[in-house]
């Protein structure tokens, strides 16, 4: 039997998803303005060159969490809510955090075998002092991602954000007193790191609530790799097809063209592309966790209210943000770039814009597939958008650097979302739930 459900009730009940909501949008907006501040100041201390290198690295890091962390991360996110209803939460969060633990220490060693083994034979130059700061970032990135799932899960947005605050001006205020003195990509990486670290010290809460009543059960570990395999091997290609989509530009850049070409873009696409991701990590925040609960219970009025409450906010905010980013792209770009790295600025602003505007409104369609743990398809759709950004990334780039890079962007998130679309109208009945 479907439960009846009231609009009303749903927005006035919560007062506390109001106040969970304004928790969420204060800790973004401040870790955006931290983070654009940030730019500045990363933009005035490193040379183009620099900052080229430093972010290639870091999306090393990112693909490492992203193949081996990502998959089971979305599975703890996805299956908290019935393990709170099984009462058996503790046991779950230890056996996750073990997982996860031990594919740090694997993943760690697979990387470094192969990254030094590249070294010896001179297919890379490296340093390995950069190595092993990729790798610190990588493991505590992967432990923050785990304590945050969980403060999401149990819509504890008010520590979450007080985290991201605290974190982002820690850190950025480690990047400005080392890189004004030690500009290089190493300290640059480690600031990030350190800062990191910190949030999760200051932060992380692996304390049984006392307010919560759900008992101490012990779990087969065995089911649990079960469960996870089943539900997250789709999610490690999709990772990979997902760090293609969102970071490979700089490297189709640094290698057609040079790092000095990589940094200049990765500056103006990290502001460009910054508001959609926070409009976007907003949106998800105060909807997924609603949505996973009502999925868990079958509430089909309210599956179908959070669809369209998603959709009305990220389109009326993320065309507000899209103007003001291209008429304003100016004063943007001198606000928040040193001179050198001022260039195009607002061919990179425009399509990196609409790009993510797009990718935005796909998210939405993207979360509620995983909700409905159609995980398979999440992946064909996936695979569908890469496959036209590395056509048109190597056809643009080639011929026009920087702009087909971010030309390549739009034409993918489009395609992406056109996809998504087309399932729930010819595969689904154009309906979110049956």
């Amino acid at each position: 039997m479907i439960k009846k459900f009231s609009t009303v009730e749903f927005l006035k009940t919560p007062k506390k998803i109001i106040f969970e909501g304004g928790w969420v949008l204060t800790g973004q907006i401040f870790v955006t303005v931290v983070n654009l501040i940030g730019i500045r100041i990363v933009t005035e201390f490193l040379p183009a060159q620099t900052l080229g290198t430093a972010t290639m690295w870091l999306g090393i890091s990112v693909l490492l969490k992203n193949i081996f962390i990502m998959p089971l991360l979305n599975y703890q996110i996805r299956f908290y809510p019935e393990y709170v209803q099984k009462k058996k939460i503790t046991a779950f969060n230890r056996i996750t955090l073990r997982l996860i633990i031990w594919l740090i220490i694997l993943s760690s060693l697979l990387f470094l075998i192969a990254t030094i083994t590249l070294i010896s034979f001179n297919f890379i130059l490296s340093g390995y002092v950069i190595l092993t700061i990729v790798v610190l970032f990588f493991l505590v990135d992967a432990l923050k991602s785990f304590y945050i799932n969980k403060h999401q899960a149990e819509r504890k947005q008010k520590y979450y954000a007080l985290w991201l605050i605290v974190e982002s001006f820690l850190t950025y205020t480690l990047i400005y007193v080392l890189i004004s003195n030690f500009p290089s990509a190493e300290v640059y990486l480690l600031s990030m790191s350190v800062g990191t670290l910190l949030g999760i010290v200051i932060f992380r809460d692996y304390k049984i609530n006392k307010n919560q009543t759900n008992e101490i059960h012990n779990l087969n570990i065995r089911d649990i790799i079960y469960e996870a395999k089943k539900f997250s091997l789709p999610f490690i290609p999709m990772a990979f097809l997902s760090w293609i989509m969102n970071l490979s530009s700089r490297y189709f850049i640094g290698f057609i063209g040079s790092t000095y070409e990589a940094g200049i873009f990765i500056a103006s696409f990290s502001i460009a592309s910054r508001p959609f991701i926070m409009l976007s990590g907003i949106a998800t925040l105060f909807f997924r966790p609603i949505l996973l609960e009502a999925f868990s219970k079958d509430e089909r009025k309210k599956i179908n209210f959070i669809l369209r409450s998603w959709i009305i906010a990220i389109l009326f905010l993320g065309l507000l943000t899209l103007v003001i980013l291209i008429f304003g792209n100016k004063l943007i770009a001198k606000f928040f770039l040193s001179s050198e790295y001022r260039i195009n600025t607002l061919v990179i602003f425009f399509f990196v814009g609409l790009g993510y505007f797009l990718l935005a409104i796909y998210q939405i369609f993207e979360n509620f597939l995983f909700a409905m743990k159609k995980t398979k398809e999440i992946l064909l759709i996936n695979i569908i958008g890469t496959f036209t950004f590395l056509i048109t990334n190597f056809l643009l780039v080639t011929k026009y650097a920087i702009t087909g890079a971010v030309i390549s962007i739009t034409i993918s998130f489009a395609l992406q979302l056109a996809a998504v679309i087309a399932f729930f109208i010819f595969q689904n009945g154009g309906r979110i739930v049956r």
